[in-house]
């Protein structure tokens, strides 16, 4: 989502979209939408592909539909609001360097938080990635 609302302004298109007839609002639930519909697309298939390797056996079926979702449209329009930030292409990597890879790391997807000790089980709870992976 970055990305995609970034380019056009690098390179003075975004000038023809901000002239069309559509409002701010209809701009972003596109770019949103469509960045977030990629991202659904995306976990299903690397879930129909996890499903041909291991038993796969979805307890709620709702909940886990509504946190993909949520998790989509939370991490599209937090790109969007970085495309829209950056000046630069240095600018664009530096949120998902400095802030979203760590917490990937540090959110017990190569380790089980249930391993850790009290104090650090306690902090790894405040971490928003715990609850995608877990």
């Amino acid at each position: 989502a970055s990305f995609a609302i970034y380019f056009p302004k690098f390179v003075g298109s975004i000038y023809e979209l901000l002239s069309a007839p559509v409002s701010y609002l209809e701009i972003v639930i596109a770019y949103v939408g469509g960045a977030a519909t990629k991202s659904i697309i995306l976990g299903l298939i690397i879930l129909a592909t996890a499903s041909l390797f291991v038993p796969l056996q979805i307890e709620h079926p709702f909940w886990m539909l509504a946190f993909l979702i949520l998790t989509a449209v939370t991490f599209s329009l937090f790109g969007f609001i970085i495309g829209i930030w950056a000046k630069s292409f240095e600018q664009l990597q530096l949120v998902p360097l400095l802030i979203v890879t760590p917490l990937t790391f540090l959110g017990g997807s190569f380790y089980s938080i249930h391993m850790l000790p009290g104090i650090w089980k306690t902090i790894t709870l405040f971490n928003p990635v715990v609850y995608l992976i877990s």
